[in-house]
């Protein structure tokens, strides 16, 4: 008689089925490092030539390049899909601090290099709307009051006879 092959189980008890993971818990220190170890700007120095011959080096703030995900994911081999999965899955808590600090340097990158004018306003905008929980919206408020059916309709009443004030006026003019 043939053996049954025997499953891993989950924690849950069901069996392991599918591709094995490539996570590993040293991913979630190295994507920490890896984004914390770049510096938004690096400063040059200009040599200007006054008119008296005088030689002043000024510092000349320059952007780095932006630190991202799909960086990281090259350098470890994972597609960047499996990334954000992974920050999402509640069996790897670690990898989602990693992934929530992560997203905050990215933040702090556009934040010190767009207010500093080292980028331009309107990708900074961009990338601040789609790589960080930043957003361009408004709020508006609507009371309680204005969504009432009798209120609204007593306001539209009041706008209708305004108008028609304003066209009989305006036909006897």
């Amino acid at each position: 008689m043939a053996k049954k092959p025997v499953y891993k189980l989950k924690p849950n008890g069901k069996k392991a089925t599918g591709r094995p993971s490539k996570y590993k818990p040293e991913f979630a220190d190295q994507m920490i490092e890896y984004f914390e170890s770049a510096k938004p700007y690096d400063i040059i120095y200009k040599e200007i030539t006054t008119k008296n011959g005088t030689v002043i080096k000024e510092p000349i703030r320059v952007p780095n390049d932006f630190p991202q995900l799909i960086d990281f994911s090259i350098s470890i081999n994972i597609h960047i899909s499996t990334l954000e999965a992974w920050s999402k899955d509640s069996n790897k808590p670690e990898f989602s601090l990693a992934y929530t600090r992560v997203k905050a340097v990215q933040k702090r990158f556009l934040i010190n290099n767009g207010l500093s004018g080292l980028y331009n306003p309107l990708f900074t905008k961009f990338t601040a709307i789609n790589v960080t929980d930043m957003s361009d919206r408004q709020e508006i408020r609507v009371d309680d009051a204005t969504t009432d059916p009798a209120v609204l309709q007593d306001k539209m009443s009041k706008l209708m006879s305004k108008s028609k004030l304003r066209i009989v006026k305006d036909k006897s003019a």
